[in-house]
């Protein structure tokens, strides 16, 4: 399944770049396994595609997954407080994009994440 995800514009970069390896969702569904990832304000883009693994574990090495989620132990646990589940989602192949919302007809980002339909899709892979 394809799905596009919001994320901030700074962990955005992090992916890009490699450092970051490791995405932290309280929601995420295993079935996907292709991300489009939209950078929220003030960027406002559609910025990666990547292909992924996600996990849902409770028992990590927290300061492990800071590391590798290029987070403070402080904040992991603040983003995770009072969630029953901890999804981590792991990209590999990402590769930069460069579109819009308004490309693949749509107004408005998703709060988390949603799917994308064939003709979205297409759009987005046009370039790859």
């Amino acid at each position: 399944m394809i799905a596009l995800v919001s994320i901030k514009p700074k962990y955005a970069d992090l992916i890009l770049s490699g450092e970051k390896t490791i995405e932290l969702r309280k929601i995420f569904n295993h079935k996907i396994n292709r991300v489009y990832l939209y950078a929220s304000s003030p960027v406002k883009r559609i910025v990666a595609v990547f292909d992924c693994n996600a996990t849902d574990f409770q028992v990590y090495n927290n300061d492990y997954v800071c590391e590798l989620a290029c987070v403070s132990l402080e904040e992991y646990c603040d983003y995770f407080r009072n969630s029953k589940t901890k999804w981590f989602i792991s990209p590999y192949d990402v590769k930069p994009i460069n579109k819009t919302l308004a490309d693949i007809g749509l107004k408005r980002p998703p709060q988390s994440y949603q799917f994308l339909n064939a003709a979205q899709i297409k759009i987005l892979e046009m370039n790859l």
